[in-house]
């Protein structure tokens, strides 16, 4: 459940307001790839999907590649 909300919640919140977007990742193929970074506001439990607050230091990527 938690990876499910992380998706519905922490995914969009992080593509509206990153704090940085990068071009590229690792390997060819991938150069057009964007990496959009971000600390979310809520972390939740994988197992149960329990919300709670983030980590300290905590970052979500999110790739988002040339297919969308």
């Amino acid at each position: 459940m938690g990876p499910a909300r992380e998706l519905a919640i922490s995914v969009p919140q992080i593509l509206k307001s990153p704090n940085a977007i990068f071009r590229g990742v690792r390997e060819e193929g991938e150069s057009k790839w964007l990496c959009y970074c971000g600390e979310p506001n809520i972390a939740y439990d994988y197992k149960t999907g329990e919300s709670g607050a983030s980590w300290d230091g905590e970052v979500l990527i999110v790739f988002v590649t040339d297919d969308k």
